[in-house]
């Protein structure tokens, strides 16, 4: 993912030892965070800028946002609808949460859901859909957005690989009712840990406030008379991760557009070398954010020739066998989640015959 400078690093550093500083010797700067002040509101202040949504709540990690979403919305015990190339964090609040996961087939380019499957996919029970932005590479929220309009559906879009790509000139995921963001290690976007929620929704906004931050922050934002002391989460950020990602947000995201032209370049390159089959689903640097980024090689390549071109064409990148795998054909997770989970019979085929293909997993040399 995108390197940092020296002197960037050293700014970061300089900004936490003053917080610090502060920190013990004014009490006041003690009990920011928890009203959700201080770094905290201008960090999420910037971030629904940027994204371009009313609200933003900082968490202290993605895993954490989606069991907040999960008791704002009352999704327990009903019916996920989601894709089955995923990482198991982005399922499991769902499943501790007693829902049934039915998963979808996924487009073969760029391997997110597939929306000619969303409907076949549906259940009596199915209460919202859990769209995953693989790789990097932004799910069609729009179209997503539309089918669960259109059958009254909640619509989360788990954008923790894909902050800083966009799709038809909106950010990732834009049109679902919550946005989840990660800034976890090796994220796109990283500052140590954390996460964020991103919506336009009052409702949903309020009753994330309710169930997952201080009762400091639900009394400034709901009043004296809504807070809950007894909320069941602690979700807040720690204050100095939203210092570095604050501080540090436009140097990362100009950093990110690097990595993003170079991975695009070398993509163009190993086309052009007719290497691998030309992604259709990115026609431009901004695509994708090129997290984990996986690509088909032609049928007569090897993996030592793409890697022998690389060092050729002095890239930053190497190969690796792809790491894509179904969810549910995981033993661990089959043997684990045994009946709380379904599969649409396109899936089922998709799941046949995905091994035929051959794939590649590009990575950097500073990851």
């Amino acid at each position: 993912m995108p390197m940092y400078e020296n002197h960037q690093i050293g700014k970061m550093v300089a900004h936490i030892g003053k917080y610090l500083k502060k920190y013990y010797i004014h009490p006041s700067i003690q009990t920011q965070h928890l009203s959700g002040a201080g770094e905290i509101y201008l960090l999420e202040k910037k971030l629904s800028s940027f994204y371009q949504k009313k609200h933003a709540i900082c968490f202290n990690n993605a895993t954490t946002a989606l069991h907040a979403l999960c008791l704002a919305l009352d999704l327990k015990g009903c019916d996920i609808l989601t894709s089955p190339i995923t990482w198991g964090g982005s399922l499991s609040p769902f499943l501790l949460h007693s829902n049934r996961l039915r998963f979808s087939a996924t487009n073969s380019d760029s391997l997110n859901i597939s929306t000619i499957d969303l409907p076949n996919a549906l259940t009596s029970k199915t209460k919202a859909v859990l769209s995953v932005d693989f790789g990097g590479t932004p799910a069609d929220s729009k179209a997503i957005e539309e089918f669960c309009a259109l059958h009254n559906l909640l619509y989360i879009s788990d954008s923790a690989q894909s902050f800083g790509a966009v799709r038809e000139n909106r950010q990732a995921g834009f049109y679902a009712d919550a946005v989840v963001l990660s800034f976890s290690p090796q994220k796109p976007i990283t500052t140590v840990e954390g996460g964020c929620v991103l919506t336009d929704s009052d409702m949903i906004y309020e009753k994330l406030l309710w169930c997952s931050q201080h009762p400091s922050r639900q009394k400034a934002a709901l009043g004296i008379s809504k807070y809950n002391e007894y909320a069941p989460l602690n979700g807040r950020m720690h204050p100095l991760s939203a210092i570095l990602l604050h501080d540090m947000l436009n140097t990362m995201i100009a950093n990110l557009r690097d990595y993003q032209e170079r991975c695009f370049c070398s993509i163009q390159k190993l086309a052009r070398a007719n290497f691998i089959e030309l992604p259709t689903h990115i026609k431009s640097a901004s695509d994708s954010t090129y997290f984990n980024m996986n690509l088909k090689l032609k049928e007569s390549i090897s993996i030592q020739q793409v890697n022998t071109f690389l060092r050729e064409n002095n890239t930053i990148f190497y190969a690796l066998d792809s790491d894509v795998r179904f969810i549910p054909s995981d033993p661990f997770f089959k043997s684990q989640f045994r009946n709380k989970y379904s599969l649409t019979s396109a899936l089922r085929l998709q799941m046949k015959t995905f091994t035929d293909e051959k794939r590649i997993r590009l990575c950097c040399h500073f990851e």
